[in-house]
């Protein structure tokens, strides 16, 4: 899966056209060049492994002149979680407990928790009702 990135520039005092050159770890990933001197755009990454890595942009106008800029892009490892319960059968109307925990992954979690494909309570809050068939 490509990983996406916005990215935004303005650029003022160059010779159009612009050409846009984006290096990873050193590495050439991407170039285009534009007659806009606004820029909005989502860049695709390859899937990257966990681990800081550094994208860098340079920008070169048709005169020669160029600007530079680079920022650090940290990912984490994949998210992990688990739910396990007291109970592995029950009846209804007996209350049973449900533990569930996360890590790894970029906090803060968000969790929902379904039954059967049907959404019963999101982040803490949980109403289970369970009906005899």
């Amino acid at each position: 899966m490509k990983v996406p990135v916005k990215l935004s520039s303005s650029l003022s005092n160059g010779v159009l056209p612009y050409t846009y050159y984006f290096y990873l770890d050193g590495r050439p990933i991407y170039n285009f060049t534009t007659y806009s001197s606004q820029l909005s755009e989502t860049l695709y990454l390859p899937q990257l492994n966990q681990g800081t890595y550094k994208l860098e942009v340079s920008v070169c106008d048709s005169a020669g002149h160029k600007a530079y800029s680079s920022n650090n892009l940290k990912v984490n490892p994949d998210l992990i979680g688990s739910i396990t319960s007291n109970v592995s059968v029950t009846d209804a109307n007996l209350p049973f407990n449900l533990s569930y925990f996360a890590y790894n992954g970029t906090p803060p979690y968000n969790y929902s928790l379904y039954v059967n494909g049907e959404l019963v309570g999101k982040n803490n809050s949980y109403i289970i009702t369970w009906v005899a068939n």
